[in-house]
């Protein structure tokens, strides 16, 4: 038995592609997808990290933050990045995460991340797939 398949249109598409997508995932799009996967990563450190008897507490000072091109180890022109973490204020969570010779380490930020990862990279397949849907559907001849 023997199949044959012929696509047609094949190369307007890529054209599109390639015109398109960087349009569509430009770093501010980036950004944006970054900060809104870092959430379930940062409520599972919200949820994990040590809590005192007095406030403000480690816990709620845990936020996601898109970092300036300046602070991204490969800087390019498409390039984005976030942290997510406590707080300035907050700078002795490290102390918790790792440890000190006094103080055993009680873990909070990487169970969150291990955790996380998975929900995370689902929200990124998401944002870009919207974003290059949306590219796509712009430039679709009308029939």
């Amino acid at each position: 038995m023997h199949l044959s398949v012929t696509l047609t249109g094949l190369e307007p598409l890529l054209q599109t592609l390639l015109q398109e997508l960087p349009e569509a995932l430009n770093p501010p799009m980036l950004r944006r997808a970054l900060v809104a996967a870092g959430e379930p990563i940062r409520a599972g450190m919200q949820a994990r990290a040590p809590r005192g008897p007095d406030a403000p507490h480690l816990a709620e000072s845990i936020i996601v933050r898109p970092l300036a091109p300046g602070e991204l180890e490969a800087v390019t022109d498409d390039t984005a990045g976030v942290e997510i973490g406590p707080t300035q204020g907050f700078f002795y969570g490290y102390f918790f995460e790792f440890g000190t010779v006094k103080l055993p380490a009680r873990p909070f930020a990487r169970p969150a991340f291990d955790s996380g990862q998975a929900a995370a990279l689902q929200i990124v397949e998401q944002q870009l797939g919207a974003a290059i849907e949306r590219a796509l559907k712009r430039n679709r001849p009308q029939s």
